[in-house]
């Protein structure tokens, strides 16, 4: 009766040791799908956005081959990757936004985008994107080295951490909080 408890602890052990593969190969294949994911999303916004500097106008879509060529040739992409006409009447739509408002990247899920009530512009700034486009108009502006200047001699003078130290400078520039009430 022993042979049969310690054989069927070996057996579990396998077992477990077969699922922990199957989570790695899972995690893994997981990570590349993602990858791959990024990688098409950056495609499509170097493609609307290569369409927004030639200032190329997305107009209107007819399965009878009537419409826009542009708007045509979106819709036969989407289609021969086998989507169904209303999923491909909603992401023509936001390809249309994209490019014609001139605003930037494509909203990939622009239904659950308005659901949420949230489109790409009024995303919150912990998004990453969203920030990162931020930062990055700022670091470009005239000044911006200055302005990390000030924060750095503020921070090395102890007047608090950086989020501290950019509130502040932003106060002496005018900016008026709404948490702070004004002196009377």
């Amino acid at each position: 009766m022993a042979q049969t408890k310690k054989a069927n602890a070996v057996e579990s052990t396998i077992d477990y040791v077969a699922l922990a593969f199957d989570a790695g190969v899972a995690r893994g294949e997981y990570q590349k799908a993602s990858d791959e994911q990024a990688k098409r999303k950056e495609t499509i916004d170097n493609i609307v956005a290569t369409l927004q500097k030639a200032k190329v106008k997305v107009g209107r879509y007819s399965s009878k081959g009537t419409g826009c060529a542009v708007a045509t040739s979106f819709a036969d992409g989407l289609l021969s990757a086998g989507l169904a006409k209303g999923v491909v009447s909603n992401y023509l739509s936001a390809f249309r936004e994209a490019v014609n408002a001139g605003k930037g990247k494509m909203e990939l899920n622009p239904s659950r985008a308005k659901a949420n009530g949230k489109t790409s512009d009024s995303a919150p700034a912990d998004d990453d994107d969203k920030l990162v486009s931020k930062v990055n108009t700022l670091y470009k502006a005239p000044g911006f080295t200055g302005f990390c200047e000030a924060i750095q001699r503020a921070y090395d003078d102890d007047r608090g951490d950086f989020f501290e130290c950019i509130h502040d400078w932003l106060s002496q520039h005018g900016v008026k909080f709404k948490e702070e009430t004004e002196a009377k």
